[in-house]
């Protein structure tokens, strides 16, 4: 876990009451706002792909350049309008996210 303090915007992005739980992550691509993140196999972070990042980790928060640290949702209800879901495997998507205590409404 880093020291890195954070600081958070009202998105209205929380769709329930189930617990939020975030963290702040060093991702290694480029991530917008509600894009998958996913973790490859050397245990690194960036945005959810085919390739390199294929096991669903969070959500990211905030936008984040690579390289740098990106505050991730980790558990939660999450307002599905927030969520970039890739449209090819939107239902795979969910399914993985729900595994990891990340609920898509």
């Amino acid at each position: 876990m880093s020291n890195i303090i954070t600081t958070f915007q009202e998105k209205n992005i929380i769709a329930g009451t189930f617990p939020v739980v975030v963290d702040s992550l060093e991702v290694k691509t480029n991530v917008l706002a509600g894009d998958i993140i996913g973790i490859s196999a050397t245990k690194t972070f960036g945005k959810l792909d085919d390739a390199t990042y294929t096991e669903v980790f969070g959500i990211a928060y905030d936008d984040a350049l690579a390289t740098t640290p990106c505050t991730v949702i980790l558990t939660g209800e999450i307002a599905g309008t927030f969520v970039n879901m890739p449209e090819s495997k939107e239902l795979e998507t969910k399914n993985s996210l729900r595994k990891i205590s990340l609920f898509i409404k």
